[in-house]
């Protein structure tokens, strides 16, 4: 990601919608916002219709990156999902298919899932 000219790619190319702004090694507010905003480009000072949805954490972050357990894990979402909910932000999480398939490394990773789940719709 090459900012703003990936952003700049993407609009010419009629994606208006973006869900890549996050950090790969820990959890957390990348862009320093749990909201959808439009891009502004700095350098045309201008905003661009390109609307920016920053997740705040990702499965393999937490299992390859932190190494953390199934259950730290899910308290680390917890305490995510609740910094949100104090300020009425927007919570995203990205999960890939395998993260759910219950094989090694991710034994015990679905049931993170299903918890997020139900604490990100409570």
């Amino acid at each position: 990601l090459q900012i703003p000219n990936s952003y700049r790619m993407l609009t010419n190319n009629n994606i208006l919608h973006d869900y890549s702004m996050g950090f790969a090694t820990h959890v957390g507010f990348r862009a320093g916002i749990c909201s959808p905003y439009y891009f502004y480009d700095l350098e045309r000072e201008q905003i661009i219709n390109l609307k920016i949805y920053p997740f705040a954490v990702m499965d393999t972050t937490l299992n390859r990156y932190m190494k953390l357990s199934p259950s730290e894990a899910t308290k680390k979402i917890n305490k995510l999902i609740n910094t949100v909910k104090s300020v009425n932000g927007t919570f995203i999480s990205v999960w890939h298919n395998d993260s759910l398939s219950e094989t090694a490394p991710w034994k015990g990773w679905k049931k993170v899932y299903v918890s997020l789940i139900k604490k990100a719709t409570s």
